[in-house]
This record gives C-alpha cells, structure tokens and sequence, in this order.
C-alpha cells in the first residue's frame, strides 16, 4: 500500500508510515485526506530539514570547498584556524 501523506510504499500492516510518521488511516479505499495539522508539521519538517542542511565550507581566501575537519586548504594553503 501507499502513504496518503508522503506516497512511499509501505507494509500492509503500517498504522503509521515510516518515512514521514502519518497515522494510516483505516477506512475503506483511498482512506481520509491528510489532516491540516499534519501538512502543517510536514511543512514545518521540510523547511527544518533544509535549513540544516548546509554549504559545505569553502576557504575564506580562495573560495575552493573544503572537507569536514580541514585546518589548511589543499589548494592555496590558507590556515583555517587563524595565525599560530
């Protein structure tokens, strides 16, 4: 079967969708719409989910993307932790 909420496939068995949390309705064929409140939480999860995804870090000096933990960048050697 499908979420009404997020349309992934789920089990049969779901009461509730594991990818997006939506309460499977039981109910006959197509089941009720998803409620008000629970578009405004999906939405209100998409933008939290988008604001934390972020930029990966570029050097202040060249601009070149930078990997997690770098303290130098590989390509003009700028010292990411300030002068030591």
């Amino acid at each position: 079967m499908r979420c009404p909420g997020c349309d992934a496939e789920i089990s049969d068995e779901a009461q509730y969708c594991p990818y997006c949390g939506m309460q499977i309705p039981r109910g006959g064929p197509g089941g009720a719409a998803p409620s008000p409140v629970y578009r405004l939480r999906r939405a209100i999860g998409s933008v939290a989910g988008k604001l934390q995804r972020r930029a990966p870090p570029r050097c202040p000096n060249c601009g070149a993307e930078l990997g997690p933990g770098t303290r130098f960048c590989t390509y003009c050697g700028y010292a990411m932790e300030g002068p030591q």
